[in-house]
């Protein structure tokens, strides 16, 4: 059957959850999904979780799903590239993206740790490694001015 125009909720889709015929968490970990975030999630006005982690994912994140007011983002292991949104690692939101090295997160995000990945890759200018203390690891200096990475 196809279920493309079907109510996710109504029919059940796998990964899946809604409440009130409202789609609140997308939870496609593992799933060998390959392609680009489709802009189409930022339509998911409910969406509260969004899990699309261990799959091929790549490029950018759509501005579209970028502005989503999600509490809880998984994005690791996939090949995202771009900037993590601040809306995704804010006092409320919280964004784990392990796994993606072309992916950057915001400055402020790594400061507050809100931003889990292995590296900050932050951009964050540093003179020595005390400046990069609870962002990142160390100060990679390349001249009068370093990075914390």
């Amino acid at each position: 059957n196809d279920t493309r125009d079907a109510d996710p909720c109504e029919h059940k889709w796998y990964g899946v959850r809604c409440l009130g015929g409202h789609v609140e968490h997308l939870m496609l970990q593992n799933n060998n999904l390959v392609g680009v975030i489709p802009r189409s999630l930022g339509e998911l006005n409910a969406l509260w979780t969004l899990d699309l982690s261990y799959n091929f994912l790549q490029g950018p994140i759509p501005k579209e799903v970028a502005k989503m007011k999600l509490v809880m983002v998984s994005i690791m292991a996939n090949r995202i590239n771009g900037t993590i949104p601040k809306e995704w690692c804010s006092d409320t939101a919280t964004c784990v993206a392990y796994g993606n090295p072309l992916l950057k997160c915001q400055p402020d995000n790594c400061r507050n740790n809100h931003c889990q990945m292995e590296d900050c890759n932050c951009n964050m200018t540093c003179v020595n490694s005390n400046d990069c203390r609870g962002v990142c690891k160390t100060c990679k200096r390349s001249g009068f001015i370093g990075y914390c990475v």
